[in-house]
């Protein structure tokens, strides 16, 4: 789900997209600016009078900043999740992520997928203070590195596993009905 807003003009050349979408980042939270502004001569309607959302042109998301291409791997790392995540060709350094299009739910997805990939601890509330490739790339810092594989672990015999409270908790059942009753499985 994405927030576009349309505006009807009074005048042709009355609205100015990227500037009305600027006045209401002044005064809205982030999370509340349109991902992109569309100005049509009027609002669709259905036949009993009311707003007809199937016949409202799609948004055209473009390059608000020109693009500009990561530089390095943590930078090239986060504008490829950023792309993968939103389903676009290309994400550039300066590109914020609301602009592009991302709501919540995709920046929990891009938040999740970050730290997964590069080992890293960020909270969601992150994209909403640093919301471009470079932002993020920037508060990971230098340390993060991209894994090559971020769903393997390799694990070799002199390495033990990590063991979670959980799993010790319930290796000491060894009855079927206990097991079920003490961590709450319908037996």
């Amino acid at each position: 789900i994405v927030l576009v807003g349309y505006a009807t003009e009074i005048a042709p050349g009355a609205v100015d997209p990227a500037g009305l979408r600027a006045q209401l980042a002044q005064r809205l939270p982030g999370y509340l600016v349109p991902a992109a502004v569309v100005v049509i001569d009027a609002l669709p309607l259905t036949v009993n009078g009311k707003l007809d959302h199937r016949a409202l042109p799609a948004p055209e998301y473009g390059d608000t900043n020109g693009y500009r291409a990561p530089a390095g791997p943590v930078e090239k790392t986060v504008a490829g999740i950023f792309a993968r995540v939103l389903g676009l060709e290309r994400v550039g350094v300066d590109d914020s992520f609301f602009e592009l299009g991302g709501d919540s739910l995709a920046a929990m997805r891009v938040i999740a997928a970050i730290n997964t990939t590069l080992n890293a601890d960020l909270p969601v509330r992150a994209l909403l203070h640093a919301s471009s490739t470079r932002g993020l790339s920037q508060l990971l810092g230098r340390d993060a590195r991209p894994t090559s594989d971020p769903r393997l672990v390799s694990v070799h015999g002199d390495n033990p596993t990590e063991v979670h409270a959980s799993d010790l908790t319930l290796d000491r059942f060894i009855d079927a009905d206990t097991l079920a009753t003490a961590v709450n499985l319908p037996g």
